[in-house]
């Protein structure tokens, strides 16, 4: 249910598609930041904008496993 989940998923990708990857904490650190900055508006707006419907399945689900 939580976007932040999928926020996460997305920055692993693309971290992990960076050329030469992070080989110690400062550069992974450093990589996550630069995604982070780089992390299109839009797909952070459509997340949040899933919210309602996230909520509605929840619901409909009784609290039980829902496609989110």
């Amino acid at each position: 249910m939580n976007i932040i989940e999928h926020v996460w998923d997305q920055l692993d990708a693309l971290v992990r598609s960076r050329n030469p990857l992070p080989t110690n904490k400062e550069q992974l650190w450093e990589a996550l930041q630069e995604e982070w900055y780089r992390f299109p508006k839009a797909a952070l707006d459509k997340l949040y904008e899933s919210m309602p419907r996230r909520v509605e399945a929840l619901l409909a689900s009784r609290g039980h496993a829902t496609k989110y």
